[in-house]
């Protein structure tokens, strides 16, 4: 099965000149050595493991295109936390109309987001301050509390 592909190059093509230059390389070819490259990445949204889908979504947004937009829209609703936010701090990253509209549109509410994260508050509810504990181990106490509040349940 083939696929036809339409691709929009910008009127001012002499940035893309200027990187297929220094890599000494035909402008087409560097074209399509990025087009690869992009639908590579877009593959690995789909990767089971949350490791290589946040590091898609990280390279897509350091690439800044907006070819991935609808793609990563999609990414915005990943299971895996890291992920999510990749995803928004990627779309930011691309800056365009599109990108941003995407992240208001379809990001989880804070509400959503912050229901993986145990409050504070909670946590500090659970230390046990008896008086010579509280005195001995109190920035143990603290640093826990402090690694469960900042680091997802998954």
């Amino acid at each position: 099965m083939s696929k036809t592909l339409t691709i929009e190059l910008p009127d001012d093509l002499e940035p893309l000149s200027v990187q297929a230059n220094a890599l000494n390389q035909p402008l087409e070819k560097f074209v399509l050595q990025a087009l690869n490259a992009i639908a590579t990445l877009l593959q690995d949204l789909q990767n089971p493991n949350p490791q290589i889908r946040q590091a898609a979504v990280e390279a897509l947004g350091a690439m800044g295109t907006e070819i991935a937009v609808p793609t990563l829209s999609q990414a915005l609703n990943d299971e895996n936390p890291r992920v999510r936010q990749a995803t928004v701090d990627a779309l930011r990253k691309i800056g365009t109309e599109t990108a941003l509209s995407a992240i208001s549109q379809n990001a989880p509410s804070e509400a959503e987001q912050t229901s993986h994260y145990p409050s504070i508050a909670s946590l500090i509810g659970t230390l046990h301050l008896g008086t010579t504990d509280l005195a001995e181990n109190h920035d143990y106490y603290i640093g826990e509390a402090l690694a469960q509040e900042l680091n997802p349940i998954e």
